[in-house]
């Protein structure tokens, strides 16, 4: 049906209802990665995080934000992507397990996204897991990732 046979009553109910998606986008390693912006609590610069002995690999290290020690995970790693870039920023977020930083190459910003435009994974392979969605923002291929599973491979 089109807009035009749609009554303007019933389009601005379907503007309202349609939902919009906040995530922090990043790079890592060139690609457009993006995380819900209400499991986000800050982003940082880069600090070296102290390594903590017979941890995981994926596990960077430890930093200390304000008094409070946050494990930092090695997001690379984890989803499979090799390290040639250097991180410049940890992106802080709140999971069941608590705050946990993740390591990302740069910070790209805010995008709000009509949860219309999400589609399913398409990718198949062993770090496909931790992708929720997928959406496409001016021809550029954005992961929206699912910060959970991350958090519970570890």
């Amino acid at each position: 049906m089109s807009n035009l046979m749609v009554p303007k009553k019933e389009r601005e109910l379907q503007k309202l209802s349609t939902r919009v998606l906040e995530l922090l986008s990043f790079y890592i390693e060139n690609e457009l990665f993006g995380i819900p912006l209400r499991e986000v609590l800050e982003v940082l610069k880069t600090v070296e995080p102290v390594p903590v002995p017979f941890s995981s690999s994926a596990i960077r290290g430890i930093i200390n934000v304000r008094g409070e020690i946050i494990p930092v995970l090695d997001l690379k790693k984890i989803i499979g992507l090799k390290g040639t870039k250097a991180e410049n920023r940890i992106v802080i977020l709140e999971s069941q397990k608590g705050k946990v930083g993740i390591l990302v190459d740069d910070v790209y910003g805010v995008i709000r996204l009509d949860e219309e435009r999400l589609e399913p994974n398409p990718m198949m392979g062993k770090h496909s897991k931790f992708v929720r969605n997928v959406a496409y923002i001016d021809g550029t291929l954005i992961s929206i990732l699912d910060f959970e599973r991350i958090a519970e491979s570890v």
